[in-house]
């Protein structure tokens, strides 16, 4: 059998039996909703509340635009470049609705980065902010397939209309939606792109489905009394999935575009939000501002964070000020739709937790042969929300999905309980003299000190041992350690040789790719 068949086979056969009456496509999750919830805020942006059947009625105009006078056929690709607004969850559902397959571009990345992107995905229709114009006009003519561009704006220039020409006509007599197959391409996500240059992960509407149904069953599934709010990035999978599955439970979404720390604890308390999707990057800004405590966040019932290792002070920090909310720290990826192994942060600090619902994992060596408790090896994964492949890349496609599992490039070992621990990349792994050191052991020890604000552990060449350790740390504000402090720490929890032979304190933030993840390249080659 090959990948597809086995994923059929051992992960979505039991559970179609389990989940017979799950919808089938997002336009039929889009039509429910708005059924369901016609009367009650669906976003909250910039002091505007947009009710579910408001937000139906535009989504509807632009469907039925983009497809009966742009030519939009299932399959065709629609590319989304919007912040955290109403305009980007009016695009996703418009082209969903129909069949089209979506395409969230980071709005950050400059011309060439995002030229890349659309070349490789040649999207029929472009939506973007006005802002990314400048970025978009000069490189149009490399994409093959493009009929129009819509931005946000009143008066666009030539060849260039406006987002509001989709949504100020009339709601249709005769819906636009198409209803496709459930294995059908519903997105294309950009890996974060931390070695060489993102590859796109198809995500069909199947994978996202699942996705919701797992939160449902979860102990902190979307309900539609909650609140939820995403200060993060829309076009990565987890911010766009957590909007897409609060939409599914009918929950009240905050939108931020741009935003401060202050400014996001003030929506926090304004909006009275239940659940507070961050990274974990985002909650040690917010707990280390001098004014976290002035804030009434007594709502949030449930902290949500991923991305990157939280520090235990961090975690510490949070509890204090919300003891009657549980931590959720997910560990996933790109290619398997968000999180896919949850823990209760505070009691198992060291710990990614256990496999959600729907996610088989294992460790395994370097053969695919499955390691005993607490041995190290790549971690394996597969589940309902498991991508379709890499666009128009099969051949890395084959490699990770060998045998019907992900291969993550993740190193980790399950504890006796189970237990899923991470050490770090295969490719960040540090090789002094022949052992084997992962970052991410090290790190998750100093990370407990209460003055540690970020750490980053890296290999650096050594001409007897090939490389040595070094710990590269942003002390919490005002906060005082020295190098002994960081060593005598790791000498009571690790080996000898794991001990940073260097320690480097740092005033500025580590350098994070959009999606929070450290970049130990940059660190490496500034050292």
């Amino acid at each position: 059998m090959n990948w597809q068949q086995i994923i059929q086979k051992e992960v979505f056969d039991p559970l179609e039996k389990e989940f017979p009456e799950r919808p089938r496509n997002l336009a039929e999750v889009f039509q429910r909703a708005v059924e369901t919830h016609a009367d009650q805020t669906a976003i909250v942006y910039e002091g505007q509340h947009v009710s579910f059947s408001a937000l139906g009625d535009s989504v509807i105009k632009a469907a039925h635009v983009l497809r009966n006078q742009y030519g939009v056929e299932a399959g065709d690709r629609v590319a989304v470049l919007f912040g955290t607004e109403p305009t980007f969850a009016i695009s996703v559902w418009a082209a969903l609705a129909i069949g089209a397959v979506v395409c969230p571009m980071n709005i950050r990345y400059l011309k060439q980065e995002l030229q890349y992107q659309l070349e490789l995905t040649d999207p029929k229709i472009i939506l973007l902010d006005a802002e990314l114009l400048d970025r978009i006009l000069p490189i149009k003519g490399e994409i093959p397939s493009l009929k129009a561009i819509f931005a946000s704006m009143d008066d666009p220039p030539e060849g260039v209309y406006p987002f509001s020409a989709l949504t100020n006509g009339p709601v249709p007599e005769a819906t636009p939606y198409r209803f496709v197959e459930e294995t059908d391409p519903a997105f294309i996500f950009f890996t974060a792109g931390t070695t060489g240059r993102a590859k796109g992960a198809v995500n069909s509407h199947r994978s996202l489905i699942y996705s919701f149904l797992r939160a449902r069953i979860s102990a902190a599934g979307g309900q539609s009394s909650q609140v939820l709010c995403i200060p993060i990035p829309l076009h990565y999978t987890g911010g766009c999935k957590s909007f897409l599955g609060g939409f599914y439970s009918g929950t009240k979404c905050i939108f931020l575009k741009h935003w401060k720390i202050e400014e996001l604890l003030e929506a926090v308390q304004e909006h009275k939000v239940t659940n507070l999707f961050a990274l974990g990057s985002i909650w040690a800004l917010a707990v280390a501002s001098e004014n976290f405590s002035k804030y009434d966040l007594s709502s949030i019932q449930a902290v949500f964070y991923g991305g990157s290792s939280t520090p235990a002070a961090v975690i510490k920090r949070i509890s204090e000020a919300l003891p009657h909310a549980p931590q959720v720290q997910g560990y996933g990826m790109t290619e398997c739709n968000g999180g896919t192994v949850e823990v209760d942060a505070l009691a198992r600090p060291t710990s990614c937790g256990m496999p959600n619902a729907t996610t088989q994992l294992r460790i395994a060596d370097e053969d695919d042969s499955d390691l005993s408790a607490n041995e190290v090896g790549q971690i394996l994964i597969r589940n309902a929300q498991i991508f379709s492949g890499y666009w128009k890349n099969e051949l890395a496609t084959e490699e990770v999905m060998r045998g019907g599992w992900y291969h993550t490039g993740d190193m980790g070992y399950r504890d006796e309980e189970g237990r899923l621990h991470i050490a770090g990349r295969e490719k960040d792994m540090i090789i002094r003299g022949q052992e084997n050191i992962y970052p991410a052991e090290i790190e998750a020890v100093i990370s407990q000190h209460p003055s540690v604000g970020e750490v980053a552990v890296i290999g650096v060449p050594d001409e007897i041992f090939g490389e040595q350790v070094q710990a590269i740390i942003v002390p919490r504000s005002g906060a005082e350690i020295g190098e002994e402090d960081i060593r005598q720490l790791c000498q009571e929890q690790v080996a000898g040789f794991k001990v940073p032979k260097f320690v480097q304190f740092r005033n500025q933030p580590l350098p994070r790719n959009p999606g929070g993840k450290i970049l130990k390249r940059e660190l490496q080659s500034s050292g």
